[in-house]
């Protein structure tokens, strides 16, 4: 695998991977994530992890039941 360009690229490279194994239902997977991610980044790199795992779970959550040819979104920071 080659380096992530940032940090934040692989804090949110490592996010997506979080949110797969907990969609999947992986604990262990997930916690084996954690502890690495917490290695490499500390309590920072978890914090914005899980506020990007927020992110994803808020547009998924937006986008259930949509009509799929009539969509708009809105990003608020």
């Amino acid at each position: 695998m080659t380096e992530p360009t940032s940090s934040l690229h692989d804090v949110m490279r490592r996010a997506c991977a979080i949110n797969l194994a907990h969609l999947l239902g992986d604990e262990d997977e997930i916690t084996a994530l954690l502890v690495e991610l917490h290695v490499r980044h500390g309590l920072d790199g978890v914090a914005t992890a899980m506020r990007v795992i927020e992110i994803f779970d808020n547009v998924a959550a937006q986008v259930e039941g949509m009509d799929p040819n009539d969509v708009a979104f809105q990003i608020v920071a």
